[in-house]
């Protein structure tokens, strides 16, 4: 049995849920299959009382290390019909924004496929089941 959903475009909606579960931030997510995590303007986490855990540094598309804050945080993907804890990398951005992207920490569990002509995602998880035991 497997979960199917296509997504338009490389931008997808979701949500982060605040530490005590009553805030939360809607955000836009963007699926970037070049980057290794899901990385947020560290302003969110730490708006939503977010606890950081680690620290990490990171090198990003022009080469330079930037060190990132890591957090644990409740993430919600309607259209894929997730909704999980994940580790957020949250880096200092010049201007705040609410655009995250997701890397491959999140979208390793999904074969993606991605068609250029209709501009749209396709997310495929296989989902394991028991069988049901039989008599005979």
């Amino acid at each position: 049995m497997a979960f199917g959903s296509w997504v338009t475009g490389p931008l997808i909606d979701m949500t982060l849920f605040g530490a005590n579960g009553s805030e939360e931030q809607a955000l836009v997510g963007i699926i970037d299959t070049g980057a290794s995590v899901i990385c947020i303007d560290k302003r969110i986490p730490i708006r939503l009382g977010l606890t950081p855990t680690n620290l990490k540094t990171m090198i990003v598309a022009d080469g330079s290390e930037v060190q990132a804050t890591v957090f644990a945080g409740e993430l919600s993907i309607p259209e894929l019909d997730f909704r999980d804890w994940v580790e957020l990398h949250g880096m200092a951005m010049k201007s705040e924004t609410n655009r995250v992207l997701i890397g491959r920490s999140f979208l390793a569990p999904y074969h993606v496929t991605y068609s250029g002509p209709e501009e749209r995602f396709h997310f495929a998880k296989t989902v394991a089941f028991q069988e049901a035991e039989q008599d005979g």
